[in-house]
């Protein structure tokens, strides 16, 4: 919203008016989760074998490399989220946003205003 971030749950709560945004924002949060527990989950299992290598020991190297594809099966689940988020803010914004973009223009001595459909 303008300059202001908002999460995910937080633009739920806005898209409740408008039912057909509403249920396709919801899906669109379902893969952010998944996206977000397979990157974390992933993100961890690299981790861990760094920090053992780190600290001298001997590293499960098969964990580091079974985080990076659960890194790589996140990446799906992010673009559709971001895909279903824009047609969700898209079917929300056809029918809450204005469809007039006033722009005042100034020249010279002269003002004037140019009103767009």
């Amino acid at each position: 919203m303008d300059t202001l971030t908002l999460s995910p749950k937080q633009v739920l709560e806005i898209l409740k008016v408008e039912p057909l945004a509403y249920e396709e924002f919801k899906r669109a949060k379902l893969n952010y989760n998944v996206a977000g527990a397979l990157g974390f989950t992933g993100g961890f299992l690299i981790a861990f074998p760094l920090g053992t290598a780190i600290a001298g020991g001997d590293p499960e190297w098969g964990l580091a490399a079974g985080g990076a594809v659960l890194i790589l099966a996140s990446i799906p689940f992010n673009n559709s989220f971001k895909d279903r988020a824009v047609n969700a803010l898209d079917l929300y914004n056809k029918n809450h946003a204005s469809r007039l973009k006033p722009t005042l223009f100034f020249s010279g001595t002269h003002a004037r205003l140019l009103i767009r459909f």
